[in-house]
Order: structure tokens, then C-alpha cells, then sequence
């Protein structure tokens, strides 16, 4: 209810521009969660997940041929 409050409340959403109706959707989702769950901003000092490890970034970098797979194989292959 609150969100379909907030929508209603966002603006013309027959708007013909995209991002102006994605930005007030956006804002108004963010707005509720926040509201309704609380707001904790959480550092992340391992940029990358647990289960990325040499291996997975090897197999990636075959499947994808990039050079940001290799570069991140490579990063895997350091750690």
C-alpha cells in the first residue's frame, strides 16, 4: 500500500521519457524499502564473493575470450 501510495504520488508515469519514469520508480521503491525496513549502509572491503577463485575465473575467462576475464583470471591467480 505505501508503495502504490508513493507511485501514485511520483508523477505521470505516460510519461514519453524512459528514464524520467524509471528514475521515479526507482526513487519511489528505494523511498519505501527504506521507510519500511530501515537504512544500513555496509562497508564491502572483499570487492569480490567468496566462491570467485582461480578456477571459476579461469573457466570464465575461456567461456568469454575478454580481456577483462583474463584480467580477472589474473587477479584470481594473485590472491
Amino acid at each position: 500500500m505505501r508503495l502504490e501510495r508513493r507511485l501514485n504520488r511520483a508523477r505521470n508515469w505516460e510519461s514519453n521519457n524512459v528514464e524520467e519514469v524509471w528514475s521515479d520508480f526507482r526513487k519511489s521503491v528505494m523511498e519505501t524499502a527504506a521507510e519500511v525496513c530501515g537504512w544500513r549502509q555496509c562497508r564491502n572491503v572483499q570487492k569480490r564473493t567468496r566462491w570467485w577463485n582461480e578456477e571459476v575465473a579461469y573457466l570464465k575467462w575461456l567461456q568469454l575470450q575478454t580481456p577483462e576475464a583474463k584480467e580477472r583470471y589474473q587477479l584470481a591467480k594473485e590472491w
